[in-house]
């Protein structure tokens, strides 16, 4: 993830005090300055507890249209995703 964005972004939510996880199928840690993120591994229960979902990729295993209609607001970096709770970037 060095190269990721997903770093600078993760870095500035836990900045500002937000408790920050990931979802990642292909990624198994995420280490922020030292400390590991918290990963999240069952994606539904998840989107449900979640106040924003931010999409940094759109892996094949994702159901985009699942994860526009679970309904927790979604930021898309990628702008795969339509529906009433999506922020497209």
């Amino acid at each position: 993830h060095r190269e990721s964005p997903a770093l600078p972004v993760a870095r500035g939510l836990l900045s500002r005090g937000a408790d920050v996880y990931f979802h990642d199928p292909l990624v198994t840690e995420f280490d922020v300055d030292g400390a590991l993120l918290p990963r999240g591994t069952a994606l539904q229960p998840e989107l449900r507890a979640a106040d924003l979902v931010i999409l940094m990729q759109d892996h094949r295993s994702y159901d985009l249209v699942q994860l526009a209609s679970s309904g927790c607001l979604l930021l898309d970096t990628r702008g795969k995703t339509a529906g009433a709770g999506v922020t497209l970037l």
